[in-house]
């Protein structure tokens, strides 16, 4: 199981203040929902999509099990104006969440193929936000919280007979840092191929990018699909489209 730490959490919300990887899944996602809608976004972590998403329906309840991202999501929606934002501290994978929502969002969250009723039981409409098959995290060992990629959330739902929408998108998501001893600790702190500290200094040598103010950048382009399902018949799709940012 996930567990934000408070390095993780600082590392997560500087890469979110720079990028633009939240508003262009939102804009993604919009097509998708209705200004008159309540939507649950499960397992928010630190909530920037919910707080994306939530100019585009009537309110967002941003679950998660962890008191200290919902604290730090309140504080965050109360600065941006954001009312209807709603963090709830609650674990909707124990069986007794029995809540119903227009539309819930699975960002990295779940299995929305292998459960997909559970999650429909949940609301008329799914918003999955997965990793493209074979796609490589920012660091080795990363990727903690999506338990499928792509191929088997397409095949779970094909297999179900449950139409779906899916578009393929790569956003740049990339890690600042203050210098490279934070980038080292970066690396540390999520390798989990127990490579050495030579290695993951070579591969500083090799990708960390200067920046004008001093600073320094990991790239990282985030190759992510968004499976939505349920959906009319007729406006499936399993021609992915490519969206850059």
């Amino acid at each position: 199981m996930w567990t934000w730490t408070p390095e993780s959490r600082r590392w997560y919300a500087e890469a979110a203040a720079m990028s633009g990887y939240h508003a262009a899944l939102a804009a993604a996602m919009a097509p998708w929902l209705s200004p008159s809608w309540d939507v649950a976004d499960m397992g928010c972590g630190l909530g920037f999509l919910s707080l994306a998403v939530a100019p585009l329906v009537r309110s967002v309840t941003a679950l998660d099990t962890d008191r200290d991202v919902l604290e730090s999501l309140a504080a965050r929606a109360a600065e941006a104006g954001a009312g209807n934002v709603r963090p709830k501290l609650c674990d909707v994978l124990s069986g007794n969440f029995h809540r119903r929502f227009d539309a819930v969002i699975c960002s990295f969250f779940g299995r929305p193929g292998r459960d997909a009723a559970d999650f429909l039981s949940h609301a008329g409409r799914v918003l999955a936000v997965v990793r493209r098959h074979s796609s490589p995290s920012i660091a080795p060992g990363a990727d903690h919280r999506g338990g499928e990629d792509d191929a088997s959330v397409r095949e779970a739902l094909s297999a179900s007979g449950i139409a779906f929408f899916a578009r393929d998108m790569d956003i740049e998501f990339g890690q600042p840092f203050a210098d490279r001893d934070e980038a080292m600790a970066f690396l540390a702190h999520y390798d989990r191929s127990r490579r050495t500290p030579e290695e993951r200094s070579a591969r500083l040598d090799r990708e960390l990018v200067s920046r004008p103010d001093g600073s320094l950048y990991l790239p990282h382009t985030k190759k992510i699909s968004l499976i939505v399902y349920p959906v009319p018949a007729g406006e499936e799709s399993r021609t992915s489209s490519r969206c850059r940012s």
